[in-house]
C-alpha cells in the first residue's frame, strides 16, 4: 500500500510510540512484582559494575549502526529509496537501545539490585530522546528543497508500507 509522507512518518511515530510504551509497562511491571532474591552478591554486584560499560557499548553501536545506514540513505537517488532506508536505520538504533533498557530489566527481576533498575531508566530516557520528527528526519537525510516539496505534497506517494500475512492465512 502506498502511503503519502504524513502516512509514512505517522507510522513511524506509532511505532516509536509503542516501543516507549512497551518498555515503561515491563518497568513498572517488573518493579511491582520482584522481590528481593536470596544469593550470591559478588556476582551480581560485578554485573552491576560491568553492565554499564555493555549498556554504554550497546548505545554506541546503536548510533554508529544508525549513521553508517544513513550515510547509505543520503546517497540514494530517489527520496522513496532514503525513505526506506531511513526507516531501517531508525528501527535498528530503537531495537539496540530497547534492548538495553530489557536486559536492565530482566536483570533487576531476576537478582533484585535496584541499581539495575536505576539503569533501565536511563535506557529507556536515552531512547525516549530519538522520538522521530520531521526536522530530525531531514537533518539526517539531508533533505534538499525540491525534496521537502515532493513531502509536502499530500498527493504525493512517497513509501510503500508492507503488509505481512501469516502462512495460510486469508
Amino acid at each position: 500500500m502506498q502511503q503519502n509522507f504524513s502516512q509514512y512518518f505517522r507510522s513511524l511515530q506509532i511505532l516509536f510510540s509503542a516501543l516507549l510504551v512497551g518498555q515503561i509497562v515491563v518497568m513498572v511491571i517488573i518493579y511491582n512484582i520482584q522481590e528481593p532474591p536470596a544469593g550470591d552478591m559478588a556476582f551480581k554486584n560485578t554485573v552491576a559494575k560491568w553492565l554499564p560499560l555493555l549498556l554504554i557499548v550497546q548505545a554506541g553501536l546503536a548510533f554508529f549502526l544508525n549513521r553508517t545506514k544513513l550515510e547509505t540513505a543520503r546517497s540514494k537517488s530517489t527520496i522513496e529509496e532514503k525513505l526506506e532506508d531511513y526507516r531501517i536505520a531508525s528501527v535498528l538504533k530503537w531495537a539496540l537501545l530497547e534492548g538495553g533498557t530489557l536486559i536492565s530489566i530482566v536483570l533487576f527481576f531476576v537478582w533484585g539490585p535496584v541499581l539495575f533498575f536505576y539503569y533501565a531508566i536511563i535506557m529507556a530516557a536515552l531512547f525516549a530522546t530519538q522520538f522521530p520528527s520531521r526536522q530530525r528526519l531531514i537533518n539526517e537525510l539531508d533533505i534538499s528543497a525540491n525534496e521537502q516539496m515532493i513531502l509536502d505534497e499530500p498527493n504525493a506517494m512517497i513509501a510503500q508500507s508492507k503488509r505481512y500475512t501469516l502462512p495460510h492465512s486469508h
